[in-house]
């Protein structure tokens, strides 16, 4: 009976320990780390008369470094996050539809803000921002230097294994923003378009 007692004692004390240990954790502070992620977008070719005359899915990896810093007010949580990556994203319609389409993104900045609830380890978060990309457009076999720009909105579950190593997760939709390109030979510009797709982010940083 009395070694049953004891075992009874001591996870009812180390219970007390790590809810100890959770509610001193903190979330404000400076933070770096490092990021992968799994990019996806949908680009559609549209004429002047709105007709869609071709659609095409770009997707592929991003790794860099991203860095912020946290304020907290009791369990809610905001800040801002910047980040640099070098990414492998591209895609192209095949030749269909007069011409052959043809997205390559090979860089990206990002700035944004998240805003989040912190429960024990963990933080729930929404993140909005906006992010460009260095790459290429081509149409047929002429390809000219382009920056997609986007705006992004994501929501994410960040776990803290002590005061400074934090671990996350993000689900996220960036919205590339419409631009015209006016193909050699072509009397008018062509509009192209993006539909979101969903994308995964996994992080790992450092609190100072």
């Amino acid at each position: 009976m009395k070694k049953v007692m004891a075992v009874l004692a001591a996870l009812v004390v180390g219970t007390q320990v790590q809810a100890q240990e959770a509610a001193q954790v903190s979330w404000q502070g400076a933070y770096l780390g490092a990021e992968i992620s799994h990019d996806r977008a949908a680009f559609d070719r549209v004429f002047h008369t709105g007709e869609v005359t071709s659609e095409w899915d770009v997707s592929g990896t991003s790794l860099g470094m991203i860095g912020g810093y946290n304020w907290q007010r009791g369990a809610f949580v905001y800040g801002v996050e910047a980040g640099l990556f070098t990414r492998d994203m591209r895609g192209n319609d095949n030749g269909i539809a007069l011409a052959l389409d043809a997205t390559d993104m090979n860089q990206a900045a990002e700035l944004g803000l998240r805003m989040g609830y912190a429960k024990a380890r963990n933080l729930y978060y929404v993140t909005v921002g906006r992010q460009w990309s260095k790459g290429a457009w081509q149409v047929n076999t002429t390809q000219v230097a382009h920056t997609f720009k986007a705006s992004y909105l994501g929501l994410g579950v960040e776990h803290a294994f002590d005061q400074h190593l934090r671990l996350r997760g993000e689900l996220r939709s960036t919205d590339y923003d419409t631009f015209s390109f006016v193909p050699p030979g072509a009397p008018i510009a062509w509009e192209y378009a993006a539909d979101p797709r969903p994308e995964i982010r996994l992080g790992l940083t450092y609190q100072f």
